[in-house]
C-alpha cells in the first residue's frame, strides 16, 4: 500500500474512529492495522492525530550548529594537527583569528560566533564522523602470567620482607597500525 493510500484511508477512517465508542474503536483499528500494515501503537497514534508529513517537524531543540560550522571546524581541526577536543577548545579564538588574518579561513560573523564558543564535548560530537578509528585487531604483546597469580598486590605498608626473587619484563609492540616493517630493535 502506497503512503498516498495510507493517506486516504486514514483521512476516511479517522472522523468515524473519533466519534466511536471503545469496542467500535477497536474494530476500525483492527481493520486499520491489517489493511495498512501498521503496528498497534502507531495506527492509534495516526488515527488519533492524523498523518504528519515526514521531515517536517523535528522534536528536540533546534540545531545550533549549522553545516558551515561544521565545515569550519574541520578547517580549523585539520590546521591544528587533529588534536583533541579537550586541548582545541580553549585556543579555538586565538586559533580562528590567526587563520583569519593569514587568509587561510573565511567566516561570517555568526559562524564565528558559534566557533569560538564551542566546548569540547561539542566538538566531540561534531567530529564524531571524522575520526580515524581503525581495527584494533589482534594485540601483538600478552599480559605475563608466571607471577600473576603467585605475587599478592602490596600496599606502602607491605615491604619488609623484600628480598631477591624473579624479574618480571613487560614488552610493549611500538609497531603502530601494522606488525610489518622494523620496529623491534635490541
Amino acid at each position: 500500500m502506497t503512503q498516498a493510500s495510507v493517506a486516504e484511508v486514514v483521512g476516511a477512517l479517522r472522523p468515524r474512529y473519533l466519534r466511536a465508542r471503545r469496542g467500535d474503536k477497536t474494530m476500525i483499528l483492527d481493520e486499520f492495522v491489517a489493511l495498512a500494515g501498521y503496528h498497534r501503537k502507531a495506527a492509534i497514534r495516526v488515527l488519533r492525530n492524523g498523518r504528519r508529513p515526514k521531515g517536517r517537524d523535528r522534536r528536540g531543540r533546534p540545531r545550533m550548529y549549522t553545516p558551515d560550522v561544521k565545515a569550519a571546524l574541520l578547517q580549523v581541526w585539520e590546521a591544528c594537527g587533529w588534536i583533541c577536543s579537550k586541548r582545541l577548545a580553549p585556543f579555538l579564538p586565538e586559533i580562528v583569528a590567526v587563520l583569519q588574518r593569514e587568509g587561510e579561513l573565511a567566516l561570517a560573523p555568526d559562524t564565528r560566533r558559534l566557533l569560538v564558543q564551542m566546548s569540547p564535548a561539542t566538538i566531540d560530537r561534531l567530529l564524531v564522523t571524522h575520526r580515524y578509528r581503525r581495527d584494533t585487531g589482534r594485540p601483538a604483546t600478552k599480559p605475563g602470567t608466571l607471577l600473576k597469580a603467585k605475587v599478592p598486590v602490596r600496599t606502602f605498608a607491605d615491604w619488609e620482607d623484600v628480598g631477591p626473587g624473579f624479574l618480571e619484563l613487560d614488552l610493549v609492540a611500538h609497531c603502530g597500525e601494522t606488525t610489518a616493517g622494523e620496529y623491534c630493535t635490541p
